[in-house]
């Protein structure tokens, strides 16, 4: 259910204000495109691209059910295997 939510939020159409984030990130990116990866993305870049991820997903109607998934399987994960050491960082789902 959660990977055909996933493939759902790819489909949906981008509005202009995502387009315009992309290309606006796309143009700051470097040329070798083996480094567009987060860990080579500038401060400024990495808020562009979490501007752009919140606009994609502000009006992508399977983005709330998704998150509903992810929490149920966080809390299954948690009854099953406990919530760990607490002095270490948690990781979700989210």
């Amino acid at each position: 259910m959660r990977n055909s939510l996933r493939s759902k939020i790819k489909m949906e159409t981008p509005k202009k204000e995502s387009v315009l984030l992309l290309e606006k990130l796309k143009a700051q990116l470097p040329k070798n495109q083996s480094k567009w990866n987060s860990k080579n993305l500038t401060q400024e870049n990495r808020e562009i691209m979490n501007q752009l991820i919140d606009s994609l997903m502000k009006y992508n109607g399977y983005f709330e059910e998704f998150k509903q998934l992810a929490n149920e399987e966080d809390i299954s994960k948690k009854a099953t295997y406990g919530e760990g050491d607490p002095k270490k960082d948690k990781k979700s789902f989210l």
